[in-house]
C-alpha cells in the first residue's frame, strides 16, 4: 500500500473529483480527511463507504474562505491522524 498511514486532507471532496481522490487515496492505504462545505449526506456516505472497506476516514464541514474553520480543520487533523502528509485543494471558491 503506497499511502500506508500517511494522513490526505482533501478539499472540495464532497463529490466528483474530489470524492473520487478520496476514494483512490483511501483503496492506497492512506488516511483521509474530507473537508467539504456543501452535499454533507454526500460526505458522510463517502466516509462510510472508506471506513467499511477498512481505511480510516474524518469529514469536516468546512468553509475554506474562513480562516478560523481552516485552523479548526487543522487542529482536528491533527488531532485525530497526528499530522497532514498530502494536501489536495480541490475546492473552487467562486
Amino acid at each position: 500500500m503506497k499511502n500506508r498511514k500517511k494522513t490526505v486532507l482533501i478539499t472540495g471532496a464532497g463529490q466528483g473529483i474530489g470524492q473520487a481522490i478520496a476514494y483512490r487515496f483511501a483503496t492506497s492505504g492512506a488516511n483521509v480527511v474530507i473537508a467539504s462545505k456543501d452535499n454533507p449526506s454526500q460526505v458522510q456516505e463517502t466516509v462510510e463507504g472508506i471506513l467499511t472497506a477498512g481505511g480510516q476516514a474524518l469529514a469536516c464541514d468546512v468553509d475554506v474562505r474562513d480562516c478560523n474553520q481552516l485552523k479548526n480543520l487543522v487542529a482536528q487533523t491533527i488531532a485525530r491522524f497526528r499530522g497532514i502528509d498530502i494536501l489536495v485543494n480541490n475546492t473552487s471558491t467562486a
